[in-house]
């Protein structure tokens, strides 16, 4: 419910019966290469507690993207399997590892933990403080939250979740999925339903401080020259596996022309950066 104070209900769930189980399983026997599959929330009890486990062992090796948004031994149990991204919030994290999670250096290292346990990509939402993301390649994006009025939380999640997947499946790139991912999230904060497509838009236009590559640049404290001409050093770099110019590149010249348009009006002596493209 939206409206006024947040109202956290969260019910045991309906009774499902063993012959649904395996009527969801068969329908995921269908699943193939390069799919997506999330598994989100904690397992009604009348569900075995290794639903999820039992799930991804099922998928092994069928190229299958398992994203988990879970917490506790469900999610801990999983990692063995390697999803290809898990979700859990600071709190979460905090109740994994018994530590408080207050400071970005100490979330960096236990979601490097949940890695080596298995993750391929770990996302850990942090409210009003963004997300961090640690890559497949051990790569940490640190992302700072679009700033707005909160509405209400419910729903963050799992438009961060959303974002995520989204962004990666356009872009194939970790720093843009990241950057929709707290774009959605912020947008269903700010709004008094799940947020809807322009609104998401919105904030991911305010989000101008980027992350590419593992490092943050244009922050409050940079000029817009500086992050518009890290975006060209970027763009201008092949692939050292193969020596390609791979889409996160393209990825990179749309969003460098988006912002060339916000330099036009703010600092219009640096669109030399952009034209050179």
């Amino acid at each position: 419910v939206k409206y006024g104070k947040e109202l956290d209900i969260n019910a045991n769930g309906p009774e499902i019966g063993k012959e649904k189980i395996e009527e969801l399983l068969e329908k995921l026997k269908g699943l193939r290469n390069g799919d997506f599959l999330v598994l989100a929330g904690s397992v009604p009890p009348s569900l075995p507690d290794d639903l999820y486990s039992k799930i991804l062992e099922m998928l092994e090796g069928k190229g299958v993207n398992v994203v988990v948004d879970t917490t506790g031994n469900q999610l801990l149990n999983v990692l063995k399997y390697k999803p290809f991204l898990i979700k859990p919030n600071h709190h979460e994290l905090s109740e994994i590892f018994g530590e408080e999670m207050d400071t970005t250096e100490k979330i960096t290292v236990y979601a490097k933990k949940l890695k080596e346990m298995g993750a391929k990509n770990v996302l850990v939402s942090r409210g009003g403080d963004g997300a961090l993301l640690i890559d497949e390649y051990g790569k940490v994006y640190p992302k700072d939250a679009v700033k707005g009025k909160l509405i209400s939380s419910v729903g963050c999640g799992d438009s961060m979740v959303a974002g995520f997947i989204a962004g990666y499946i356009k872009s194939r790139d970790y720093g843009e999925a990241l950057k929709l991912s707290v774009a959605s999230s912020a947008a269903t904060a700010f709004s008094s339903e799940l947020a809807k497509a322009n609104e998401i838009y919105e904030m991911y236009k305010k989000a101008v401080d980027v992350v590419l590559n593992g490092y943050e640049v244009g922050s409050k404290q940079q000029p817009f020259y500086t992050y518009l001409s890290f975006y060209v050093k970027v763009m201008n770099n092949y692939d050292i596996k193969n020596g390609e110019r791979t889409t996160a590149h393209k990825a990179y010249t749309q969003e460098a022309l988006f912002y060339a348009e916000i330099a036009e009006k703010n600092f219009p002596t640096v669109l030399h950066f952009i034209k050179f493209r």
